[in-house]
């Protein structure tokens, strides 16, 4: 064989099957995404779930177990009203099990709710506010994505509740009752962008955080005016986490009980 002749890199059987495998469980995932996007587009009624959303790795997207998902809700929701407004910051899972506890509420009974999202597949919520971590002041002054991707078949009294939503994103700066977060990333610069938007000015904010074990200093010294601490609630992930996840609040429940409280 001549020196300069190349050697065929060939895949092995095992390699081969595992790679045929993942693509193909990639595009069932996208058919089926495509689906429910679909379904969010006509209007349709039925509440969306995380699993129709794979988790990104690229966006540090790591799903709260469905247990977890359900008590961080319902403290975020226990004794709310339709005043109430709800920010959650980086948690499209917490969000979707609030939107399904609150399904067969009237809609003149729910809190008011806020998805501050980076991912964009999530504007098909309804409550979406695009949001970039690295700019958490820049919120928008309208929300023209939530209405781009709605056909002329939503019903009217969809798009106008889509449109009232859209001129209320204009004021979400310190607007909120309740606040959870949490950072995409786990770097202090970025636990300090996203609070600094919702600390100033609210004092009887009710907080919670979730980040790993290693954030506790700059999650309790950036939280430290409204008495954020960890609490003995450990949130699980699907896939599970090599880092030990930690639950931060500034309010005692049923759920968790705060291992100290701050001066």
């Amino acid at each position: 064989m001549d020196e300069y002749d190349e050697e065929v890199i060939t895949l092995s059987d095992h390699s081969f099957t595992a790679l045929a495998e993942f693509t193909a469980e990639r595009h069932m995932r996208e058919t089926e995404f495509a689906i429910v996007r679909a379904e969010a587009e006509i209007g349709a009624q039925s509440p969306l779930s995380i699993e129709s959303f794979a988790e990104d790795w690229n966006e540090s997207q790591f799903w709260y177990s469905e247990k977890t998902a359900n008590v961080l809700a319902t403290q975020l929701i226990e004794g709310s009203t339709n005043q109430t407004r709800i920010g959650l910051i980086s948690a499209p899972s917490v969000y979707l099990a609030i939107k399904k506890m609150l399904h067969s509420c009237q809609e003149s009974e729910r809190p008011q709710l806020v998805l501050l999202e980076h991912d964009r597949r999530f504007n098909i919520c309804t409550d979406f506010v695009y949001y970039n971590y690295q700019n958490p002041e820049k919120l928008p002054s309208k929300h023209p994505v939530m209405m781009k991707h709605y056909s002329s078949q939503v019903p009217n009294s969809y798009r106008e509740n889509m449109t009232k939503f859209a001129f209320r994103a204009a004021s979400l700066r310190g607007s909120m009752d309740r606040v959870f977060c949490d950072p995409p990333f786990l770097t202090a610069t970025t636990v300090h962008w996203l609070l600094k938007p919702f600390t100033a000015g609210c004092p009887y904010l009710r907080v919670v955080v979730c980040t790993g074990q290693q954030m506790s200093h700059f999650v309790t010294e950036f939280y430290k005016p409204l008495g954020v601490v960890a609490t003995t609630f450990e949130p699980k992930h699907v896939g599970g986490l090599g880092n030990d996840f930690l639950c931060y609040a500034n309010f005692e429940s049923s759920s968790w009980n705060c291992c100290q409280r701050g001066s």
